[in-house]
Parts: structure tokens; sequence; C-alpha cells
């Protein structure tokens, strides 16, 4: 199946979905010439993913490093609910932020959170739900990180 990937309004390129995983999608995408001109946070932000997935394989400390070190550049699209991908029927599909790879692969997760832009979607997430999963990632970062 085919999408077109956006952030917020601005579309970041094209995916073709190549298999599943539950709750794993994958495929491979190309970047929109748009987000090379224009949107310079979106593209760090995918050199950082692709970085580190490659780092998280080679050397997990290397990879821990880096995390600490360039994360937080990317804190608002990380935590963002407006991601999505649009099929090839116009339907809007709410996405977590994508995880990029080399050689143009990429994984995401549908996300069931409310998006703003599209109130047309009835699967929410519950509220009460976010905070202690929000809680538990953090405190689990920060332990392989030894912060705690």
């Amino acid at each position: 199946m085919k999408f077109k990937l956006y952030y917020k309004n601005k579309l970041v390129g094209d995916i073709e979905q190549k298999s599943t995983d539950f709750p794993n999608l994958s495929g491979t995408y190309k970047i929109s010439p748009s987000v090379i001109k224009e949107n310079r946070l979106i593209l760090d932000y995918i050199e950082y993913s692709i970085k580190s997935n490659v780092l998280m394989e080679e050397n997990e400390k290397e990879w821990q490093d880096f995390i600490i070190k360039e994360e937080y550049k990317y804190t608002t699209l990380i935590e963002s609910n407006e991601w999505s991908l649009i099929d090839q029927n116009k339907k809007v599909h709410n996405i977590s932020i994508p995880i990029f790879y080399d050689k143009n692969e990429i994984l995401w997760r549908w996300n069931f959170t409310p998006y703003h832009n599209n109130p047309t979607n009835n699967h929410y997430f519950p509220v009460c739900l976010r905070k202690p999963v929000i809680f538990l990632n953090t405190f689990f970062i920060n332990l392989i990180t030894k912060q705690y």
C-alpha cells in the first residue's frame, strides 16, 4: 500500500508499505523535495534517526551517549500527535513519529491518540493511560543511561 507522509499539514514524503509485524509496519520512503528546501528540523530528525539506528546496532554505549546528547533537539517532533499517513483513498491514518533507517527504510506504528486536525478519528487512547506510559518510558531511558 502507498501513503503520503505528513507532519502537521506539510508533506514529508512518499511511503510504500512492505510488511507488518504487529504493532510495527515498515516499508520504504522517498523524501519530498519541499522538506529538503523548507524544513530543516524534519530533515535533521531523519538524519538523527538513521544515525541512531546504525549506532544501536554497532555500539550500545555510543548509541546511549548519542541519544542523550542529541534527542532533546527533536522532542517537539517525537511527542507530537500530528504525524499522519494519507492512503490512496485519501483516508488519514494517525501515526507516532516514524523511525527512519538507512537504505530508505522506515518503520511506524498507528497512533490512536486524538489528532486535533482529524475530528473524524474515533479511536482514542485513553488519556489516563498516556501519562503512565510516558513516565515509564522516561524512567527506563534514565535507568538504562544510569541517571537514577
